[in-house]
């Protein structure tokens, strides 16, 4: 990483796990670009090393458990999205998955493409529900994906 990152803790200094994480937006990118590389990572030299194991990427984008499967009829999920570790799963998705923020921040990363996106802008009216942003977010996402399979 380039820059120093800040997570929000509690009283006791112990980092939230529910988010508050701050990282510039290239390290953001960085941190999905391992993801996309199943956990290797290039360096200036092309020395290629695994940071992440292999094994753990895979099962950190997959749900294990019935209910943090996706899909708006599982009556065990309280979301259409499914849930890996800290990774969210769209509804029918082949394989694409993304980190997510409260204020509408993501790192989108579409394996068969080879395309991550990172958007870190905030959305001042994210509890504005009836306007659904995810939804809209995944659209222009997956839009942006199927332009980039027509280049190829």
């Amino acid at each position: 990483m380039e820059h120093k990152a800040f997570w929000l803790a509690d009283d006791d200094d112990m980092e939230l796990a529910l988010g508050g994480l701050n990282v510039s937006l290239r390290d953001y990118a960085k941190l999905g670009w391992l993801y996309l590389n199943q956990g290797t990572w290039t360096d200036s030299q092309n020395n290629i090393q695994q940071i992440v194991p292999q094994q753990w990427i895979i099962d950190s984008i997959k749900a294990d458990a019935p209910h943090l499967v996706a899909g708006e009829n599982n009556p065990a999920s309280t979301s259409s999205f499914g849930y890996g570790y800290q990774w969210w799963l769209p509804l029918d998705a082949e394989d694409e998955f993304a980190a997510q923020d409260i204020y509408d921040q993501y790192i989108y990363i579409d394996p068969d493409q080879s395309l991550e996106i990172v958007k870190n802008s905030a959305n001042y009216r994210f509890t504005d529900k009836s306007l659904n942003w995810k939804a809209k977010h995944y659209a222009m996402f997956r839009t942006i994906s199927k332009f980039f399979s027509k280049e190829q």
